[in-house]
């Protein structure tokens, strides 16, 4: 490609439309995912923080509610093109600051966001179909900008899913059990349907649409099967706008003039003002610079290897999308006073307010939420606080095994950003072949009151585990390596294991695992909870107990089954606040059919979506008048009034919509034919008056 094609004069209404879309999307993602509407959750939280860099605080919670709110006209501004080289900073600062200020809720397409917003703000998107645009040409290198930016979403999409892991259909396990995989069930099992559509089918389309885009022959057929994916995708996934803007974007590769000759598109069909030779300026060699950065940064995790654990950096800019599926098994978090030498024990999600407990698989965030407990505890006088992390995990359906060395002191360990942390243990790679034979294991085992849990350890390591009185049918098999067991409540007995000999562990007590070999120990513990399977068993009794209409009604072996005490105990317990003509309305037949059919699920949406406006709007109006009142409202009583909180929560959370209203309506005019169908055709010995039938009728 030469400099001529570069800056080679083209109409700028595809990329104008492109522009249009995504603004419209990125505007109506601050009620969805950017959660303007949870703004006074989110920002009122005083748990652990996990920015990108820890010097990045966020403001108070007034400010950082309009600050979402900024950030929203941002993005309608960049929606109906007005001065986008200028408006769309709005959108872009905010945008990145929260982004930046919270790793937990990272994601590649939230990462996705962000850059295509900076492109749309310094190239010139607003020439065309914007309110203040001139209709002028616009140099071909900024279609290309963003073409590369979507090109690499897909490439390196199917790259990174060259793993064998991928290929081999252990990343998104059961995926096949959604509704939009029923079409392929009549030729296709389940497992036929995760390995081959689900992992070779999204390898293919990942990795073969992005160079089919850039043909005139290929595109028609790439963008085919990418709406089929993208459509897919948003029904299985909650992605919030992801699916819809790669929909919106893509069509970002097809010839620049092409929407004019489209009549049903709303534009003006004035050929564009051809404007004096283009030369390089600044926000090409910006975007020179950009394109190198965004080539390079998903493979450099040699250089950034403080954040590599399992898997490599930070989640959220590798393009690795769903390569990783964890299964948390066990975490347990010890801290001991510097000077006393106090043990003790705190609970997996401690302190830490909203924020998701990524710690558990990202070595840097695991040494920000260390710093964070002890500040707290010594604020709790605990003094010179040691953190101890045993955190066990599985990862793509591998062995259950350890993420981080029990034994050093994260608190006080020296995280550097370009060096892997000592505390991070190796994934236990070799043993990645069982996964077959665990799977024929599981299924061997195919009782539902009975569960199973491979576990594999390092040499030298212990796992101490305690048996809670419920799970009094525990056995443990060893399954490869060398292992003995300690049972801490009978004297230290010690028991030698053998490969293949099952043994049974008290419930009730310690016990402890020793892995005594020079290479992994594995072995699987074998459970059965008492407990769990006795509430099962009352819970199918009280859904057939809701099956009758009155207690006259019951068999002779559901009569008196649950006193009364104890039934509404259980009831609150399965089904919390809902009264028990709640739960059988909910099950009625139409009930259930109105809710799944198209009509229902519209209603649903635009109750939640007309909910989520108003309460955003409400807390913008909230955060202004606090800031000009200089008046700080919260529910803590040693700090303010909570009356004015609580007051204000009523307004936010009790309205009831007009969507709402109707979905009440409809259900209970469902309910109402329901009862009248079973009375009058079910039981030949009622017989309805005229004066009932008329009030059903009404």
């Amino acid at each position: 490609m030469d400099g001529n094609q570069l800056f080679r004069q083209v109409d700028g209404c595809l990329l104008g439309l492109t522009r249009m879309g995504f603004g419209l999307l990125m505007f109506i993602d601050c009620f969805v995912e950017r959660g303007l509407h949870v703004a006074d959750h989110k920002w009122t939280d005083d748990g652990c923080q996990f920015p990108l860099f820890n010097w990045l605080k966020p403001l108070s919670s007034e400010w950082m509610t309009i600050l979402q709110f900024v950030q929203g006209l941002g993005a309608f501004f960049i929606f109906i093109g007005f001065r986008v080289r200028r408006t769309g900073w709005l959108f872009i600062i905010p945008y990145w600051y929260m982004f930046l200020l919270d790793k937990t809720h990272w994601n590649n397409h939230s990462y996705l966001f962000g850059l295509m917003g900076i492109l749309f703000t310094i190239i010139e998107s607003d020439q065309s179909t914007s309110v203040s645009g001139t209709n002028k040409m616009i140099p071909m290198w900024n279609y290309y900008l963003i073409r590369f930016q979507i090109f690499i979403l897909y490439f390196y999409a199917g790259i990174k899913k060259t793993e064998s892991d991928w290929l081999l259909g252990y990343s998104m396990g059961n995926l096949s059990r959604k509704w939009v995989f029923d079409p392929l069930r009549f030729i296709l099992t389940n497992d036929q349907i995760d390995l081959f559509v689900v992992h070779i089918g999204g390898f293919v389309i990942d990795f073969a649409t992005g160079p089919m885009l850039l043909f005139d022959k290929s595109r028609p057929l790439a963008i085919l099967i990418l709406s089929s994916f993208h459509c897919m995708n948003s029904q299985m996934f909650s992605i919030g706008m992801f699916p819809y803007a790669c929909l919106a974007t893509m069509f970002i590769f097809c010839r620049p003039n092409s929407p004019r000759s489209l009549r049903f598109i709303p534009i003006t069909r004035d050929e564009p003002i051809k404007t004096s030779e283009y030369r390089p300026n600044k926000k090409f060699w910006f975007s020179v610079i950009y394109v190198a950065i965004q080539a390079v940064l998903p493979y450099s995790h040699f250089v950034t290897e403080g954040y590599n654990g399992w898997t490599q950096g930070a989640y959220g800019y590798s393009w690795d999308m769903m390569i990783h599926s964890f299964k948390k098994q066990h975490v347990k978090i010890t801290y001991e006073d510097g000077v006393t030498g106090e043990v003790g024990y705190l609970k997996p999600n401690a302190f830490i307010g909203r924020a998701r407990d990524r710690y558990t698989m990202h070595p840097d965030m695991l040494k920000q939420y260390a710093t964070c407990l002890a500040n707290n505890l010594e604020s709790h006088n605990v003094t010179k606080p040691k953190i101890y992390f045993d955190i066990w995990k599985s990862m793509n359906e591998r062995f259950v095994q350890r993420v981080y060395d029990p034994r050093i002191d994260v608190a006080a360990y020296n995280w550097q950003w370009n060096e892997r942390p000592a505390y991070s243990m190796p994934l236990l790679n070799d043993l990645a072949d069982w996964r077959g034979r665990l799977k024929e294991l599981r299924q061997e085992i195919s009782d539902e009151d009975i569960d199973v849990t491979f576990i594999a350890d390092h040499p030298g390591l212990t796992l101490e585990n305690y048996l809670a009185p419920d799970l009094d049918n525990t056995t443990i098999e060893l399954m490869g390596g060398k292992a003995k067991i300690t049972l801490d409540d009978q004297e230290g007995k010690v028991i030698e294991m053998t490969i293949g000999q099952k043994y049974h562990l008290p419930a009730g007590q310690f016990h402890t695992i020793h892995c005594i070999g020079e290479t992994p120990a594995m072995y699987m513990y074998i459970y059965q909870n008492s407990t769990d399977v006795e509430y099962r068993r009352k819970f199918n009794v009280l859904k057939e107990i809701d099956q009758y209409d009155s207690k006259e009604d019951l068999p002779h072996n559901l009569t008196n089954y649950f006193t009364p005490e104890e039934e509404a105990q259980l009831r609150e317990y399965f089904y919390g606040s809902k009264s028990k003509e709640e739960i059988k309305v909910a099950r009625k037949e139409k009930v259930v059919q109105f809710k799944k059919s198209f009509y229902g699920k519209t209603l649903y949406w635009c109750d939640k979506k007309i909910r989520n406006v108003r309460r955003g709007v409400l807390l913008v109006y909230y955060a202004i008048d606090d800031l000009i009142n200089n008046r700080h409202v919260c529910k803590d009583p040693e700090i303010c009034d909570p009356v004015d909180f609580y007051e204000r929560l009523s307004i936010l959370d009790e309205w009831v919509s007009p969507f709402r209203s109707a979905i009440i309506n409809k259900i209970d005019i469902l309910s109402l034919e329901d009862n009248v169908e079973t009375t009058f055709d079910d039981d030949p010995k009622v017989e309805a008056t005229k004066e009932t039938k008329d009030k059903i009728e009404l």
